[in-house]
């Protein structure tokens, strides 16, 4: 911790120097809580660009050393697209680039628990011109949003969504208004969050959840409240702002 004068150290620095190079390093953050209090999430749930998901004990975290600890291998033309604690009855929802949704019950059967060394299992199965858009995890009482590059979004209930199992297909969840248009994120609706959405690499705009959900649900969706003419966004995140 430093004084309140000091800016701190980027957290791409923590990394091993191997992996220092990438300005995109870090995906995600989460702190490591004490898994001995049965409310904690005893498992770290990764999925990666290709539509590749794996589930490990939290537990082998806790002996991480400063060079680091490698939890999937992944091959060269793939990425991590999200890595967070997860529990066991939780719906993981993964989207393609296409439009198609896919819900699984993170659970032995859909998610297995995997050991480190392993690249992990294919949760969404991806036509040759898709890439995986976004994944999200939920509760089923929870509401998604799907946003496309053009900045139309669709609120849609978990529970709308058919369980599914690893592999499959999924279903085609919005008509996109253009054929060059396509999905470029998916994040869990919850009051207390903000969507950041980033426009052609150099602007950002936010937007409250709560606007989000009073959105309706047409076939394309609708456009994000203050987005004119043809915008392409490039990066959505949900995010709190303190």
């Amino acid at each position: 911790m430093t004084s309140g004068r000091g800016r701190g150290d980027a957290a791409v620095s923590l990394l091993p120097p191997s992996a220092q190079g990438d300005p995109d390093a870090v995906v995600s953050q989460f702190i490591l809580e004490d898994l001995n209090n049965p409310a904690t999430a005893k498992h770290l749930l990764i999925v990666t660009t290709s539509g590749k998901l794996k589930r490990i004990e939290l537990a082998e975290l806790t002996s991480i050393t400063a060079r680091g600890l490698t939890v999937i291998k992944l091959k060269e033309d793939d990425r991590v697209l999200i890595a967070q604690p997860v529990s066991v009855g939780q719906a993981l929802i993964l989207a393609s680039t296409g439009g198609r949704l896919l819900r699984l019950t993170i659970d032995d059967q859909r998610v297995p628990v995997l050991g480190r060394t392993a690249q992990g299992h294919q949760g969404l199965r991806l036509r040759k011109t898709e890439s995986l858009a976004g994944a999200t995890v939920a509760t089923a009482k929870e509401t998604i949003a799907i946003i496309s590059q053009s900045g139309f979004v669709k609120p849609l209930a978990v529970e709308s969504l058919k369980v599914g199992d690893r592999g499959a297909i999924g279903s085609q969840a919005v008509q996109f208004k253009t054929k060059t248009d396509g999905l470029i994120g998916v994040v869990t609706v919850r009051d207390t969050d903000y969507l950041i959405a980033t426009i052609s690499d150099t602007t950002t705009r936010t937007f409250t959840m709560a606007t989000i959900a009073q959105l309706g649900s047409t076939h394309a969706g609708q456009k994000l409240p203050g987005l004119t003419g043809r915008v392409q966004l490039t990066e959505v995140v949900a995010a709190v702002l303190g």
